[in-house]
């Protein structure tokens, strides 16, 4: 599906801006080839595949990553890379945590403070653990980097409206709202604009996504050309972004898609209202 496969390059893209905009390198959740890169690649193939691949609709990722070598979604090496860096990263979280009392996933800068991290993860220095920590984070990295092409210009740096129409997207190419709103939060954990995710999270509900859901399903949106259907996967988002701005968005997204069903065969209105919505 070329329209999900945009979405997660957006995402991606949105992933790796942060990191570079908030100087995560010592954050070793948000940072690169840290527990959301993993996350996230696994959130992936979930989106992709999990209406066709049931076993893939469960929210334990270690559980999940044999069920992708299995698929041949990784390769054994990839999915055993994956593996032991989640481990590592999650242990060392809960080392940080344990030992400072408080919900952190920054590594100490002080020496001190590092040489009871190392400790604590069985290294035996810190410059071992800190070639550990590399070789993991890396290894994640070259997972994270391989799953979908990053588009240089597919998102614009501090655009708030294209970072929640990221959401929209995803929420208009999948059932599963679970997946969706795990990943997507992944994605703003850090984002300056969470809370307005959030609002936009909220006001889903399950008449919105019965009816899209129906929307997708229907005869004319299956046989529509792939121009048509470019075109109306790019309105979608847009059009879901600005029902919800509305008091009622579930009544101005039912009164407007019989609109968008009428016109689905005449490609250059949806191109005319991605233009002008």
């Amino acid at each position: 599906d070329f329209g999900a496969i945009d979405a997660l390059r957006d995402m991606k893209k949105l992933i790796e801006q942060q990191v570079k905009r908030q100087n995560l390198s010592n954050n070793i959740k948000l940072g690169a080839g840290g527990i959301r890169e993993i996350e996230f690649i696994v959130q992936s193939f979930q989106l992709i595949h999990g209406g066709r691949i049931t076993d893939f609709q469960q929210p334990n990722l270690l559980q999940m990553l044999p069920l992708l070598n299995q698929a041949e979604c990784l390769s054994v090496i990839e999915t055993n890379k994956l593996s032991e860096a989640y481990h590592f990263l999650r242990n060392t979280e809960h080392a940080l945590q344990g030992w400072r009392d408080e919900q952190t996933q920054s590594l100490p800068n002080d020496s001190l403070s590092l040489e009871r991290l190392a400790f604590a993860l069985d290294c035996e220095s810190v410059e071992k653990f800190d070639q550990v920590l590399r070789r993991h984070r890396n290894n994640v990295s070259e997972v994270f980097s391989s799953i979908v092409t990053s588009d240089e210009d597919a998102l614009a740096e501090d655009d708030e409206q294209a970072e929640l129409l990221i959401f929209w997207r995803w929420f208009w190419l999948s059932d599963n709202l679970d997946v969706i709103e795990s990943a997507v939060d992944n994605v703003f954990a850090s984002a300056e604009n969470n809370d307005e995710y959030k609002n936009e999270l909220i006001a889903i509900n399950d008449e919105q996504i019965k009816l899209l859901a129906s929307f997708r399903s229907s005869r004319k949106l299956l046989s529509m050309e792939k121009q048509g259907r470019d075109r109306l996967d790019k309105l979608m988002p847009l059009l879901l972004y600005l029902c919800n701005q509305v008091d009622e968005p579930f009544i101005a997204l039912q009164r407007v898609m019989p609109f968008i069903e009428s016109v689905l065969r005449r490609t250059a209105y949806l191109a005319l209202l991605i233009e002008t919505p």
